[in-house]
């Protein structure tokens, strides 16, 4: 695999990665860039490790991953979704400036389960370059993730209470994509 090839590949496993960090940062009351750099890191490393362990352990697996990794993601961003939506209605609503370990924790896994069929994929198909393909597929998604997160809040800031809203309905909406493109 070539360094063109890797970073187009980086760039698609990073997409959802980019979407969700757009969503969080709408969440984000004001933007700091040690928020930017958190969800930079907790995305760009799972995607990174996420590879890793599927090139590592993906024959034992991948069949369970394959068969469900579809609608763990759409739970769990269904899940956040709606939470989103619901805090935003509750009375007195606050703009969630979190990044709790829970809270990345899913969104990191669910941005980064493709990434364990890529490692799979990798193992069975290539041999050279391992670390850094996966290296940079955990960089392309870090810098994504830290602009989507700053573009989401650069918008939220704005808006508030109705960004809230929208994020949450960005993380349905890329929810439901990941069921219909399962089944497509």
């Amino acid at each position: 695999m070539n360094i063109f090839e890797i970073v187009v590949s980086g760039v698609g496993l990073a997409s959802d990665a980019f979407a969700v960090a757009i969503s969080k940062g709408l969440s984000l009351n004001k933007v700091k860039l040690k928020n930017c750099f958190t969800i930079g890191i907790w995305f760009g490393l799972f995607q990174s490790l996420m590879c890793l362990f599927g090139y590592c352990f993906g024959s034992i697996f991948s069949d369970f991953i394959n068969k469900m990794d579809h609608y763990i993601s759409f739970c769990l961003l269904v899940y956040i979704g709606f939470k989103m939506i619901y805090d935003a209605y509750k009375e007195n609503c606050v703009i969630n400036d979190s990044l709790a370990f829970v809270e990345m924790f899913m969104f990191a896994i669910a941005t980064s389960i493709d990434a364990f069929s890529f490692g799979v994929a990798y193992r069975f198909g290539y041999s050279n370059n391992m670390s850094l393909c996966f290296s940079l597929i955990g960089i392309i998604t870090f810098i994504l993730s830290f602009i989507g997160t700053f573009i989401g809040s650069r918008i939220g800031y704005k808006f508030e209470k109705i960004s809230k809203i929208m994020g949450g309905l960005i993380l349905i909406g890329i929810g439901f994509n990941v069921l219909i493109d399962h089944f497509l």
